[in-house]
């Protein structure tokens, strides 16, 4: 059962080929994709934001900066999946940890299947901590293939 299928796409080579293969499994089975752009974000500490607010500090260029390439990342994927025949495909854009975001909303969408890449855009952290796609494999409660 692959009724709801989630990608996440950061725009790197093998989240292009996790589309490539989600799109060949949702064409084949007539499912849906949600493809899923994570803008990585750091944790402010709750007394730096209380006083963020009180001087008025708004969000940091950079989170619209992410935002705009998050919509291009997917849009491009987008156009893809169709090309390749998918019927139904929804773009989502979340902020904050990827793995924690991933895992937050395979579970709030009932999602059936993960298709991912094992590498993508990420830094030395994630050598250290463990990738991405490691967390999501080990955390998730439905199925998940990493693609390479």
């Amino acid at each position: 059962m692959n009724d709801n299928i989630l990608v996440p796409v950061d725009g790197s080579e093998h989240s292009s080929k996790a589309v490539h293969f989600a799109a060949d499994v949702a064409e084949r089975y007539g499912s849906q994709l949600l493809l899923l752009h994570v803008v990585q974000t750091h944790e402010v500490p709750d007394g730096l934001r209380r006083w963020a607010a009180l001087e008025n500090v708004h969000e940091p260029p950079e989170w619209l900066m992410g935002t705009a390439l998050a919509e291009r990342v997917l849009e491009d994927a987008e156009g893809r999946a169709k090309k390749h025949g998918v019927k139904s495909v929804e773009r989502l854009v979340e902020r904050g940890n990827p793995a924690k975001q991933i895992l937050d909303v395979a579970a709030a969408r009932k999602i059936d299947l993960v298709i991912m890449g094992t590498r993508g855009h990420s830094d030395l952290e994630g050598l250290v901590m463990g990738s991405v796609a490691h967390k999501v494999t080990h955390g998730a409660a439905c199925t998940v293939i990493t693609v390479k």
